[in-house]
């Protein structure tokens, strides 16, 4: 048994999805804003099946944790006052749609917040070998994470069923094919300015062009007081912030607890004393449920604010014996 992939535009219709059943190729992510609401459409979709190389999943969409912005947005006002010059940071936002949409909320209540929205990975690269008819998908340190090669788009970040042998068959020589060339792979230090534009390049044996893992309207929205930068959760930020939030990230699924309490504690030196760290997961989307603990860094170690639903799972891991007074 097979999948077939969604390789171009033309394939990228409800009935050839139905019958292809394979993933939507990555190097149609649209390459400059404004997109049109077919691009916005295929954006949201590839952005769901991605798997980067450290297992994440980016499926951030619209809406998705508006009930945390309002139940933050309620408590804010009792710890900085609305006259503050608010220093926000929101870690790994993945596409960004819903740090745009925070910091929307947010300026309602602080005309003076700056805002900055980070994630580990913001671009892929679609690494075309002059010769061959295949293209791998890349993230910009080497990791391959996808291979397209027509009929076929198939993942390099997760095995392929064994039922879809010949899908299999692919993934694996894809995979040996990477391994010989992956030493050749490099791309231009500039590439990490987001301002500048999706351009291609011949790097040999590559032609190479960047994807922007951004949400084409968030894009749009950059400027003084809100901005995207390039952040891992586990560097700490070189000046202190009033709030740091880590949603669908920090979780035992993706990390161990020596690299959970590696990221507490650059959070920890991130913030200033007083600020707070929103922490948590969404477990369901329909509607969209949360479970969320609210910290905030004391002289003594961590004080728990309040939660959301049943709190964060990694919360007594992270806070051991620097947890202060009970919830409120």
């Amino acid at each position: 048994m097979l999948k077939l992939g969604i390789c171009t535009v033309t394939h990228d219709t409800p009935a050839q999805r139905w019958w292809r059943r394979g993933l939507v190729a990555a190097n149609m992510l649209p390459a400059n804003p404004p997109a049109s609401a077919e691009e916005l459409d295929r954006f949201e979709r590839i952005m769901m099946h991605l798997r980067l190389s450290n297992g994440t999943v980016r499926t951030t969409v619209h809406n998705r944790l508006a009930a945390v912005d309002e139940k933050v947005g309620s408590i804010l006002p009792s710890v900085f006052p609305v006259s503050t010059p608010l220093l926000v940071e929101d870690w790994a936002v993945s596409s960004g749609i819903t740090a745009a949409e925070w910091f929307q909320s947010l300026q309602r209540i602080y005309p003076d917040v700056t805002f900055t929205a980070s994630d580990r990975t913001l671009y892929l690269v679609e690494a075309r070998r002059q010769k061959e008819r295949d293209v791998f998908i890349v993230e910009p340190g080497g990791d391959p994470i996808q291979y397209i090669r027509a009929p076929f788009v198939v993942s390099l970040t997760e095995m392929q069923h064994p039922i879809y042998f010949i899908n299999r068959a692919v993934q694996r020589r894809a995979m040996r094919e990477w391994g010989q060339v992956a030493e050749d792979f490099r791309v231009p230090p500039e590439w990490d300015n987001l301002n500048g534009g999706w351009q291609t390049i011949y790097l040999d044996p590559f032609v190479l062009r960047r994807l922007p893992l951004i949400h084409p309207q968030v894009m749009q929205m950059r400027g003084e007081r809100f901005r995207m930068k390039q952040h891992s959760v586990f560097t700490p930020l070189p000046h202190p912030v009033h709030v740091i939030r880590t949603m669908n990230i920090l979780n035992r699924s993706y990390f161990t607890e020596a690299q959970l309490r590696s990221a507490a504690e650059a959070i920890w030196q991130s913030l200033q004393s007083g600020g707070l760290w929103i922490v948590g997961r969404t477990v369901a989307d329909n509607p969209p449920q949360h479970e969320v603990t609210v910290l905030q860094s004391t002289p003594c170690g961590w004080e728990k604010v309040f939660r959301i639903g049943k709190g964060s799972e990694v919360e007594s891991l992270v806070a051991k014996s620097l947890m202060g007074a009970a919830i409120q």
